[in-house]
């Protein structure tokens, strides 16, 4: 008994003494940062120091990420298939997904949703646009991913069918990714990353076929009439092997799901064009895709998917120098869209880009009626069907 006090009495001191170290190492790294953040305060951004110091102590703990895949070690050998108090869970494709207990928006926004989407579609219309709304696919599906029971996946397809629902009853037309990815047939592995919440570029692809396949069917658009730029075989497609972490690994680790780095999907166009994005003229490589985005450096730092267009921006404009006479595009969208734009790039004249965060009733109504588009289209992935996503028409109801 008295040996098992001594024991107890020596594991405090080596644990409290560990603790104490680490707690030291930690802020002679964190110092140096914080005083850069106190550095760049201004009145402007002084409301957000609390946050600005919070994010500076969090990303600089000593061995952070090492204490990442340990917890992320320990989680998984006590057999837990969730993380950070239900922030992450791997299904049984070891795919992580963000996780809720309640819907975070209520079935019954999708009739208003689908109301402010009409009162575009006839601001548009008037205006001499044809609109679309795409519905991007949450990757947890039950069609091609099983999960374990009794964890509250982030599935909100339920959601996306309430809104498609009132966009047929609105006569808006749509697209339902979620439908062609299923009817395709293709395997979980095959359409998106397991760390990541995206769909990867050759999947975008796809969906690129079918956005064309749909506007010359739907509108007699005439894009892309002899398939080249539908041709896979005209484009490099390159698999960057065991490279690739997504945003939820970021956070939860690789340890966690028990598998290696993914492989990244990079397809570039083997012709060129002369693009200018937002002022800067070049070829996609120049532009468009951005191969610092693919340098090796720190995996948990590294955002691969924002090769395609570097992620989402507030605005971009995109005009193709080598296609002035075609189509004028309108894009409200979130970052699912990304590798889309660029596909769509060969076929149009320009292509304006919203981010939908940052689609406000005024900004929307502003460049609808001034910006002389051939098409709208909305596109969003079903977690982005909440209202910071549809600040446009918020008070314009149609007439039942």
């Amino acid at each position: 008994m008295k040996n098992r006090k001594i024991e107890n009495y020596i594991f405090s001191v080596i644990f409290f003494v560990a603790m104490f170290a680490f707690a030291i190492l930690s802020a002679l790294q964190t110092v140096p940062e914080l005083k850069k953040v106190l550095e760049d305060v201004t009145e402007e951004n002084k409301s957000e120091l609390v946050n600005s110091v919070d994010t500076c102590i969090n990303e600089n703990v000593y061995m952070r990420y090492e204490c990442v895949e340990m917890y992320g070690t320990l989680n998984r050998l006590l057999g837990k298939k969730e993380i950070n108090g239900f922030d992450y869970a791997v299904d049984k494709n070891g795919s992580y997904n963000s996780v809720n207990f309640w819907l975070l928006t209520e079935l019954d926004a999708a009739q208003r949703y689908a109301q402010q989407l009409l009162m575009l579609k006839e601001e548009a219309e008037d205006e001499g646009a044809e609109f679309v709304f795409l519905a991007f696919p949450n990757k947890y599906n039950e069609k091609w991913c099983e999960g374990y029971e009794g964890i509250p996946y982030n599935g909100y397809n339920e959601m996306m069918d309430q809104l498609l629902l009132w966009n047929r009853r609105y006569g808006i037309n749509y697209i339902d990714y979620r439908e062609m990815l299923a009817n395709k047939g293709l395997s979980f592995e095959e359409m998106f990353y397991r760390t990541d919440h995206h769909w990867n570029a050759m999947t975008a692809f796809y969906a690129f076929e079918e956005l064309v396949g749909y506007m010359n069917e739907k509108f007699d658009a005439e894009l892309d009439s002899d398939g080249y730029y539908r041709d896979i075989r005209n484009y490099n497609v390159e698999i960057l092997e065991k490279s690739f972490l997504g945003s939820s690994g970021r956070k939860a680790g690789i340890a966690f799901g028990n598998q290696e780095l993914e492989d990244f999907h990079k397809i570039v166009p083997k012709f060129n064009r002369s693009i200018t994005l937002n002022g800067k003229t070049g070829g996609y490589l120049d532009t468009v895709l951005l191969e610092k985005r693919l340098e090796k450096g720190i995996i948990y730092e590294s955002d691969m998917y924002s090769f395609y267009m570097d992620g989402v921006s507030a605005k971009e404009i995109i005009i193709n120098n080598d296609n002035l006479d075609g189509p004028k595009i309108l894009f409200i969208r979130d970052s699912y869209a990304s590798p889309l734009i660029v596909d769509m790039i060969p076929l149009c004249s320009q292509i304006d880009c919203i981010w939908g965060k940052y689609a406000t009733d005024e900004v929307v109504k502003d460049i609808v009626n001034k910006g002389n588009y051939d098409y709208v289209l909305v596109g969003y992935y079903t977690e982005n069907l909440n209202d910071e996503f549809f600040q446009f028409y918020v008070n314009d109801y149609p007439e039942e």
